[in-house]
């Protein structure tokens, strides 16, 4: 017996999902948009790493991640809007972002347990301003 798994491609599946308990890890997939992800309000840990989608904005209802956020490798992306929802998150990862230069997108955040932001275009003095509002209860990582 042989499998045959196809890269996913697209989420419009997801389109009625409005809590997920479980991890969604999307890593180096054709994946172009998160369109379908507009009604996910929980989630357990989202991974997106190695991917060309430009935008966060299909996760603009998501207001807590109980796990981990992790946005790798993601070229592509130019800001974190989308995000402006996400109230609390257990562990918050950003690396190898490039074009991101604001934290002003996550307005509503105002508790994380970890967070690490490296190789981004956040400087020291955003990131500063950042943790002025947020309560950070874990580790702080942070490297231009």
């Amino acid at each position: 017996m042989s499998f045959v798994f196809r890269p996913i491609t697209t989420v419009d599946f997801m389109s009625e999902v409005q809590r997920i308990d479980g991890i969604l890890d999307f890593r180096a997939t054709p994946l172009l948009s998160l369109r379908g992800m507009e009604s996910v309000r929980q989630i357990n840990s989202l991974a997106l790493q190695e991917m060309r989608i430009a935008s966060l904005a299909p996760l603009e209802a998501l207001m807590t991640a109980s796990g981990l956020i992790s946005l790798r490798d993601l070229l592509e992306l130019a800001s974190l809007q989308g995000l402006q929802s996400l109230e609390e998150v257990a562990d918050l990862r950003i690396e190898n972002v490039p074009s991101v230069s604001s934290l002003e997108e996550l307005e509503s955040l105002r508790r994380v347990g970890n967070i690490s932001i490296r190789r981004t275009g956040i400087t020291r003095e955003e990131f500063d301003r950042f943790l002025g509002r947020v309560e950070v209860t874990g580790s702080i990582d942070f490297r231009e």
